[in-house]
Formats: C-alpha cells, structure tokens, sequence
C-alpha cells in the first residue's frame, strides 16, 4: 500500500497532474471525439484483456452511452493492429508490467527499481507484421490508472482521454522524469562539464561564422585568430 500523506509521493502525483493538464489544455483546443472514443475503449481493454469484440462493444455502450456492436470493435482493433488476440495480449501485458513496476518504484523509491521501470518503458511491443506499435504509450498510460486506480487523486483520466500518441509519449516522458526525482535517480553532470561544452560549441559555431566570412572583417587574418582560440579552447576541455 502506498502512504499518500507522504509528502513526497504528493508531490510526485502533483507533478505529473500539472504536466497531464498542460497537455490537455493543448490537445482540447482541438477536440477529437473519435480519439476520446478510442482511448475509453482502450481504457475497457486494459480492464478487460480476454474480452470478445461484442463484450467491449456492450462495456463501452453501458459506459458511454455509445451503440456500438462487435464489427465496430474489430474495425477500431485493426485500424491500430490489435485484432489479433496473442499480439493484443503482448501489448497489454507489456503495459501491465509497466504499471506494476511504477508501482514498485513509488513504494520502494529505489533507484534500482526506478531504473526497471525506465528500461521497461523502452521496450518495443511489434506488431503482427513487425512494426512497433504507434499506440504504445497510450496503452501504457491508460493501463497505468485504469489498473492502479489509487493513483488519479486528481481524476487525470479524463484528460488522458484526449492524448493521442505523441501526447501520450510526452506524458510518459514526464513520468518518467518526475519518478527519476522520486527515487533520487537524477544524474547530476559533473562540475564544469556545462560550461566546457557550452565553450565549445559556442568556439565552434564563431569558427563556421568567420569561415563564411563574417561583413566588416578580413576573412584570413580573423580565421586564424579563431583558430588560435578554438585550438585554446578544445585543449582546456
């Protein structure tokens, strides 16, 4: 069980609140009712893996007053290449573990478990032909509430409804990012190394200036001159 008077795990649910309502705010400029549609089905899979097409369609049809029937189900499911039940089942169970390691992660806040969780994040699901599957972080995101319920204090589910990919991508990211802090798994760079490569980048683009020949300058005597301090620059580094 997770303690939520823990100040820490508040601030790691605020955090990623704020984040999902950035993107809402975004994404609902332009409201999409058939990816509403789409997610709160996904939403009903991750509940319910093992489900036949007509059993979704009534579940969603009881939920959202929608009047869908079975063949509406399996059009949605190939459209995103998930009619095939054992891909489906890789997907979902890709995203179940997902679920369950940040789970983990925010009731240890181990580093260790923080990093089970980001490389399982990284992890491709393919498709039956292959490919990597476009939807996986909506699957991911979704399943993260839909099975761990405990975790929307602030009822970001419903903005969730309205990220499509990229934005479930992003959001994820976020968590990531925010679990990463959580668990002090934050790599700070060492002291300086700013600085040095920020020196370095800025001799760089000054040399591609001068080379093109910068107004107002003799090109050869001002090239060398940066070539000198380029050279100086590198060497410190």
């Amino acid at each position: 069980m997770l303690d939520f008077k823990n100040d820490r795990l508040r601030k790691f649910l605020a955090d990623i609140h704020s984040c999902a309502k950035q993107k809402y705010q975004k994404a609902s400029d332009y409201i999409d009712e058939d990816v509403i549609r789409e997610n709160q089905l996904f939403g009903i899979l991750c509940l319910n893996a093992d489900a036949e097409p007509r059993e979704y369609a009534d579940k969603l049809n009881d939920a959202v007053g929608t009047d869908y029937r079975g063949y509406d189900i399996i059009r949605q499911f190939r459209k995103f290449h998930v009619s095939h039940r054992q891909k489906r089942r890789e997907l979902l169970d890709w995203a179940e573990e997902l679920a369950d390691l940040l789970m983990q992660a925010l009731k240890t806040s181990d580093p260790e478990d923080y990093q089970r969780f980001k490389n399982h994040r990284k992890t491709d699901v393919l498709t039956q032909e292959g490919s990597r599957y476009k939807l996986q972080e909506r699957i991911g995101v979704l399943m993260i509430y839909c099975r761990h319920p405990e975790l929307d204090i602030y009822d970001d589910l419903k903005l969730l409804e309205h990220f499509k990919n990229a934005y479930a991508n992003d959001f994820l990211d976020d968590m990531t990012d925010a679990l990463a802090k959580y668990c002090g798994a934050v790599k700070r760079p060492p002291r300086g190394a700013k600085n040095k490569d920020r020196a370095i980048e800025d001799a760089a683009r000054t040399q591609r200036t001068f080379d093109q020949g910068a107004p107002g300058r003799v090109r050869g005597v001002a090239s060398r001159k940066q070539n000198q301090r380029t050279h100086r620059i590198f060497l410190a580094a």
